[in-house]
Order: structure tokens, then sequence, then C-alpha cells
């Protein structure tokens, strides 16, 4: 995996194009190092990730009126 994606850095690189990667399980840490590789078009994580955390979320503070 990490030489296809240093294919396609090199690859963008030579043809004056933006690199693009997905990050699905998203961290700051995780986009801060894409970025410094190269990666431009980065995305960051994927809705049923963010639903179901916002799910999660919802769910504790409930918990604390029931």
């Amino acid at each position: 995996m990490k030489e296809a994606e240093r294919r396609v850095l090199d690859f963008a690189k030579k043809y004056n194009k933006p690199a693009g990667i997905h990050i699905v399980w998203p961290s700051i840490d995780d986009f801060k190092r894409r970025k410094d590789e190269g990666f431009r078009i980065i995305a960051f994580g994927a809705d049923i990730i963010f639903l179901g955390e916002q799910c999660r979320l919802m769910r504790k503070e409930l918990r604390r009126y029931i």
C-alpha cells in the first residue's frame, strides 16, 4: 500500500496535479501527516462514522436524564 501511495504522489508531482487520499477513521494527526506527505485532496471521514459518533454522544447525554 505504501508503494502505491508513493506512486500516486510521484505521478501527481510529475504531472503537476493534486494527489488525493481518503482517511476513513479521521484524526487530526493523520490529516497533518498526509498533508505533510504531499496529499492535497483529503477526504476526511465518512458520513456514517460522523453520524455514529454523534448518536453515541447523544445517547450518553440522554442517559443522564433517564
